[in-house]
């Protein structure tokens, strides 16, 4: 989900109980085509999309998303912690659970877990995926300054 007042753009933090499904508050839209990625954080900072959302280093928030599978449309959230320090703000971000409605075209309240008892193994395994460039990048760092 975005902010609808970025026309499109960023990663909208989400209040606990917002509704994502088929018919939104006014205050937010869904990507028009699927994307690819998103940036959270980059070169030390927050990231382009997640400022844009209302997100900043620290802060640990929801999410709202929506996917196909089967043809059949479903919606879910998340909890995103962007995390940084002194040295390396803004230098990573975890993805601490996700959900969704296993229901084609049924909404969920964020901080609902749905009709699914547990968070999807590929889902989160494909979420988690966006974030191992960071976590890298982070290791690397560490042992830089640790050599030094």
């Amino acid at each position: 989900m975005v902010p609808a007042a970025q026309a499109g753009d960023g990663i909208a933090q989400l209040a606990a109980s917002v509704v994502v499904g088929p018919t939104l508050a006014t205050a937010y839209e869904f990507w028009t085509t699927a994307q690819a990625g998103n940036t959270i954080t980059a070169y030390g900072s927050i990231g382009y999309d997640a400022s844009l959302g209302g997100w900043s280093v620290g802060d640990t928030g929801f999410f709202g998303f929506k996917f196909t599978s089967g043809g059949a449309e479903h919606f879910g959230w998340g909890m995103l912690d962007i995390f940084g320090d002194a040295v390396s703000p803004g230098d990573g971000y975890t993805i601490l659970e996700a959900y969704y409605e296993s229901t084609p075209r049924a909404a969920i309240h964020v901080g609902d877990r749905g009709s699914v008892p547990e968070p999807s193994s590929l889902a989160l395994l494909a979420l988690g995926a966006a974030g191992l460039p960071a976590l890298r990048r982070r290791r690397k760092q560490a042992a830089e300054r640790r050599a030094d």
